[in-house]
């Protein structure tokens, strides 16, 4: 009985290690974005960069980009983790509004 009580002690410390971890992550990209903003009063570029790259990290994402509304079309404004030959094409682009979401094949 003892052994299960204990198991389960564990289990909930381990729980709670987790959130707490995960908490400090968010709270630290919280701080770097902050930090960006704070030294870039008038340039939004490296506050871009350091949000798609902090989102990425968070979400565990190979590579990420943040696009940037212009009109009547979207383009992109800050990428992370793409090759420059991908970068260069994909800043390249423009994404009408209300246009079809597409997957990594080109197809809806």
């Amino acid at each position: 009985m003892i052994a299960i009580e204990n198991a389960r002690l564990f289990d909930e410390v381990q729980a709670r290690t987790n959130d707490l971890q995960e908490s400090l992550e968010y709270q630290t990209a919280t701080s770097d974005v902050l930090k960006v903003i704070s030294r870039s009063t008038f340039d939004l570029q490296p506050v871009l960069e350091t949000l798609v790259e902090t989102a990425a990290r968070l979400c565990e994402a190979d590579a990420a980009l943040i696009s940037n509304r212009e009109g009547e079309v979207y383009r992109v404004a800050a990428t992370f983790s793409f090759s420059p030959e991908y970068n260069a094409f994909i800043r390249g682009r423009v994404l009408p509004l209300g246009a079809r979401k597409y997957c990594r094949t080109g197809r809806a």
